[in-house]
């Protein structure tokens, strides 16, 4: 994760949504934020007036056991 990098739209996260942790694509779509997951079982999360979003930085490697 860099917390240098700007998050823009088709990047993928690190977010806090009202406290809690996720790691998902940020999507803009006209002027709300969409949150979706690469995981199609997974619903998009889409903030809502008075949700506190906070991106900590943007993903920069995936690192896999095998």
């Amino acid at each position: 994760m860099d917390r240098a990098i700007t998050p823009v739209d088709g990047k993928i996260v690190v977010a806090a949504i009202n406290g809690d942790l996720t790691v998902k694509r940020l999507r803009r779509i006209g002027s709300a934020v969409h949150l979706v997951a690469e995981n199609p079982e997974f619903p998009a999360i889409i903030l809502k007036e008075g949700e506190e979003l906070c991106i900590w930085g943007v993903v920069t490697r995936v690192l896999h056991r095998v």
